[in-house]
């Protein structure tokens, strides 16, 4: 009797202990946040360049051997001004042959006319002297014009952005020889993925940083985007007009985050805290409840919450795989940190 007694107490004291290790090695160290109220931004990511709203190449309509360029990379230029020029002596010869011609036409034609005003000539020979001199200011133009084909001239008032080619060099018709523009205002050039393109939008905030400018962002709006995209690369060319007041060196590399949507005070907890899109792990009296949302806005960082959870609640981030409803929980609470707009992203 004794012994039975004996051998049921250390039976119990086996079942609790064993309960107890159970309880003890069945809770979770978990990370934690407190569900926040902040802005949830959606946002399309691309990257591109600073380049001139006003961009130009010029290049020569004629080939020829360059002799010379008569303004470089970073000089200002009105328009009009030369910026370089082929060999032209045939062409200049040219010119000057048909200029005597021309001024000796109009010392016959002169002539001639003065005679006929004194009854000594013919009017045959009056309009046969302006024909020849019409003729000869006609092929004198088309002379001038070809001479100017053997030159570049500015097309507008700007900057020398680029210039590729050297002295003596053998230019072909329409190689591009220069880059000029108007830095005065500046856009971007972006390449978004095609896959994001749909929320994409003419007039939509895009903020703009680069490494080379850090701690700053930049504002401007989507202005075009291509209709056309590039299928090699997978993606569209969106333009951005950046707003007044922005510099940046042309050609500089920029990241852009295009905002398509942007809700201000709202729910949001980490994303890692998600589950499938559909639930969290709430935390209460240290045990795991898993709670089904409805979510918004959703980046990499954070999600909108809309329904589902309390300002307050604590949901666990990254819950382990093997947790389930109703585990013992050891809490660590991380702060969440939430972007003040959609300046920061």
């Amino acid at each position: 009797m004794l012994r039975r007694k004996t051998l049921f107490i250390i039976f119990f004291i086996t079942i609790v202990a064993l309960v107890l290790w159970r309880s003890v090695n069945s809770t979770h160290n978990v990370t934690a946040s407190v569900v926040s109220r902040g802005t949830a931004v959606d946002i399309v990511y691309a990257t591109g360049e600073v380049e001139p709203v006003e961009e130009s190449q010029l290049s020569f309509n004629e080939s020829g051997r360059l002799t010379d360029w008569y303004h470089d990379e970073g000089e200002t230029v009105k328009q009009g001004m030369p910026l370089a020029a082929l060999d032209d002596v045939e062409e200049k010869a040219e010119v000057a042959r048909l200029e005597s011609l021309v001024d000796n036409d109009r010392t016959e034609a002169q002539r001639a006319q003065t005679l006929w005003e004194k009854r000594s000539g013919s009017k045959e020979n009056l309009d046969r002297a302006n024909s020849i001199l019409a003729q000869d200011e006609a092929r004198l133009k088309t002379a001038h014009e070809q001479l100017a084909k053997r030159q570049i001239v500015a097309p507008y008032d700007g900057i020398i952005l680029r210039r590729e080619r050297e002295r003596g060099e053998t230019i072909a018709a329409g190689q591009m020889v220069f880059v000029i523009g108007k830095p005065d205002r500046l856009r971007l050039s972006l390449d978004v993925d095609e896959e994001d393109i749909p929320h994409v939008f003419v007039g939509q905030k895009a903020l703009i940083s680069a490494d080379a400018f850090p701690r700053q962002i930049f504002e401007g709006r989507v202005h075009d985007i291509t209709p056309r995209g590039d299928t090699l690369n997978k993606s569209y060319r969106v333009r951005v007009y950046m707003n007044d007041g922005f510099t940046m060196p042309l050609g500089m590399t920029v990241e852009a985050n295009l905002v398509a949507q942007e809700h201000e005070n709202t729910q949001l907890i980490p994303h890692e805290a998600v589950i499938n899109d559909e639930s969290v792990f709430k935390v209460e009296n240290n045990r795991s409840v898993k709670t089904s949302i409805k979510t918004g806005i959703s980046n990499s960082s954070h999600t909108e919450v809309l329904t589902g959870l309390k300002d307050g609640d604590v949901v666990i981030t990254s819950p382990p795989d093997n947790l389930k409803n109703g585990d013992r929980v050891n809490v660590k609470i991380v702060p969440l940190s939430l972007p003040a707009s959609a300046h920061e992203p």
